[in-house]
């Protein structure tokens, strides 16, 4: 099986499905300079790794990812908060970067020397990623930008600076739908949540690690002061 069909299968990129190929987690092997992993493996690991329920939708992907942050979500109604809350509060850590994964279009590409910059450096973007990794963890990713836009920026910039689509692209750009624009208005930079699980969808096996590190202390923060603790029974030591 290549990594294009693995990739489907797992609900990951191929970037991901190569670094799982050498941390062990997948078993393949090269064949004329071409990753062909065990069909096996790939079905099991997607059988042991399947979410409860599908990916949210983008709109409640960021609304828990603003929850996390301590972020107001406007657009959600009190009935989404209460089950985004629920959730949260019961699933795994794994399991709620899964489901987030749908909160944008992710694309890498290429430009001319210096073309990471004029996108980071433009009004319409958010820095996020791998451009933030050092401000939230002890990685610093180099020549790698990252940002996300509106689906219609995300176009026009494409246009304008001349970039072209390449899976191994120094230039991550992240397609929100245009509806919820709001959500980058007035912000030079994405919170730490959002920046944990764009490291881990990175496809790099030490942004991974960075990302989960930062992920489990969003989640265990926000667990802390948005789950009472229990109260002590009678005659219950201190």
């Amino acid at each position: 099986m290549g990594t294009t069909e693995a990739a489907e299968r797992l609900g990951v990129s191929p970037q991901r499905v190569r670094a799982l190929w050498h941390e062990g987690a997948l078993s393949g092997r090269i064949m004329a300079n071409r990753l062909l992993l065990d069909r096996a493996s790939v079905l099991d690991l997607a059988e042991r790794d399947r979410p409860a329920t599908r990916p949210l939708s983008a709109r409640n992907a960021w609304t828990l990812l603003l929850m996390l942050a301590g972020e107001p979500s406007p657009w959600a109604s009190a009935s989404e908060l209460s089950r985004l809350r629920r959730l949260l509060a019961t699933r795994e850590e794994r399991a709620l970067a899964v489901l987030v994964r749908a909160r944008a279009r992710m694309a890498r590409v290429q430009g001319v020397a210096g073309a990471g910059g004029y996108v980071l450096r433009d009004e319409h973007v958010v820095a996020a990623g791998a451009s933030l990794a050092h401000r939230w963890t002890d990685l610093v990713v180099e020549g790698v930008t990252e940002v996300y836009a509106t689906e219609t920026f995300a176009r026009t910039l494409t246009d304008r600076l001349r970039l072209w689509p390449d899976p191994q692209g120094p230039i991550v750009v992240h397609a929100v739908p245009d509806d919820l624009g709001d959500l980058l208005k007035d912000r030079a930079e994405m919170p730490a949540p959002v920046v944990a699980v764009d490291l881990l969808d990175s496809g790099d096996p030490r942004s991974h690690r960075a990302g989960q590190a930062l992920w489990t202390q969003a989640v265990q923060r926000w667990l802390d002061e948005a789950v009472p603790p229990r109260p002590r029974r009678r005659g219950e030591a201190r």
